[in-house]
């Protein structure tokens, strides 16, 4: 009884001192800083994207996408209005991101790689990895901090990164994912949906 009390306490106090404000998303307010980008993993039934949240600014950046069913209610949520980008046809500089193309997606942001991985083995130089889709094992770099990764990905295939210290998110159609930096730390949120 007394772990589950102190249990509580210890949720309690992680959630009063979160920069997001939602129990469940209904409305979620990211508070982005100055000089922080939250980025805000949204896998929808029929799209997936990466809203990527500046303080004065926002993009939508389209990875998947069949249509756009569900994606304005999610904008909502955040109350965002983004430019809206493909991913397959942006590279380059866009505002305070670089956006480099190659085997995967590299996208730097505020001195941090986020890699956008398909299909791919491994994925080199990424403090964040983004795995849409696997066909075999993806094997970790010493770099990487955290890796996410589409609910459809077999477990089989994540057998490394579940073996290794390096933190791991699902990126599903229950939940918001938000990656959350600054120039010295980064936070990882993950919020509920509120009734679907």
């Amino acid at each position: 009884m007394k772990k589950i009390i102190v249990l509580i306490i210890m949720l309690m106090i992680v959630l009063v001192h979160t920069d997001i404000d939602a129990s469940t998303a209904k409305k979620i307010d990211l508070k982005t800083k100055e000089d922080e980008v939250n980025i805000v993993f949204l896998k929808l039934r029929n799209s997936t994207s990466l809203l990527i949240d500046e303080i004065d600014h926002s993009k939508l950046f389209f990875l998947k996408y069949e249509n756009n069913k569900g994606v304005g209610k999610a904008l909502d949520i955040f109350s965002a209005e983004p430019e809206i980008f493909w991913m397959k046809n942006s590279s380059g500089y866009i505002d305070n991101l670089y956006i480099q193309k190659s085997k995967y997606i590299l996208i730097k942001i505020n001195d941090y790689n986020l890699c956008i991985v398909e299909d791919e083995k491994e994925a080199k130089d990424c403090d964040f990895i983004y795995l849409l889709s696997l066909n075999e094992v993806f094997t970790v770099d010493k770099k990487t901090t955290a890796v996410f990764y589409d609910e459809n990905i077999p477990d089989d295939y994540l057998s490394e990164i579940n073996e290794s210290w390096i933190e791991s998110h699902i990126v599903s159609l229950e939940s918001f994912t938000i990656l959350k930096l600054n120039k010295e730390e980064y936070t990882i949120l993950v919020v509920p949906l509120a009734n679907k």
